[in-house]
């Protein structure tokens, strides 16, 4: 029996975001990531696959953050509404945002809220 993971994915991607925000994306690294959580990177693969997953749930993150408007709203007031919504999002996490402009929705949650 191996022993109890000591980092968690929700950890890994809230380390993610801070060191994004202290370093901006050319310093989001898996090995940025465990010393941040002061594991080995290896402990990081229990969790994410590679970089690009960790990336996917970046986007994920970010995605689910979005309050999205209520789907019985006119369709100018939910682009209204999701474009403010973006806006702050924006500002909250300048550093990682353009990955929602630059990767797919990949994850199962990513695509539910791209698809709402």
């Amino acid at each position: 029996m191996g022993r109890p993971p000591q980092i968690s994915r929700s950890a890994i991607v809230a380390a993610s975001l801070a060191i994004a925000a202290d370093r901006g994306l050319a310093g989001l690294t898996l090995q940025a990531v465990a010393e941040r959580l002061g594991v080995t990177p290896m402990a990081l693969y229990r969790h994410v696959d590679d970089k690009a997953d960790l990336l996917d749930s970046v986007v994920e993150a970010l995605l689910t953050e979005l309050p999205l408007p209520r789907a019985e709203l006119p369709w100018e007031e939910r682009l209204r509404g999701l474009g403010r919504a973006a806006r702050m999002l924006a500002r909250r996490h300048p550093a990682v945002f353009p990955l929602l402009l630059q990767r797919p929705a990949n994850t199962p949650e990513s695509r539910r809220v791209r698809d709402s």
